[in-house]
């Protein structure tokens, strides 16, 4: 049994921070939910929407990247097109 962890960063585009002012508080109480993932954190960084979490599964991202996608669309304002990438992914 693999019992690697993986620090995955993912980031969204297309979200204004003026617009979302609540979203990080959003999504961190979001993904407290989501227990798979540990020591989530959530900020803003150059105009993007970053998340981190470790888990011991998703060592390509993509899970991450799906459930950051879903919650954003759930929580945030938009108002033009968003896309969700792979930053990083660490083990």
């Amino acid at each position: 049994m693999d019992n690697r962890c993986y620090k995955v960063t993912v980031a969204v585009r297309g979200v204004e921070e003026a617009r979302n002012s609540a979203l990080v508080n959003d999504l961190v109480a979001e993904f407290e939910h989501r227990t798979w993932h540990r020591d989530v954190a959530v900020w803003w960084e150059v105009g993007e929407l970053r998340l981190s979490a470790w888990n011991d599964y998703d060592n390509s991202g993509e899970a991450l990247m799906d459930e950051l996608m879903d919650a954003v669309v759930a929580y945030a304002d938009i108002e033009s097109d968003v896309s969700v990438f792979l930053i990083a992914v660490e083990s």
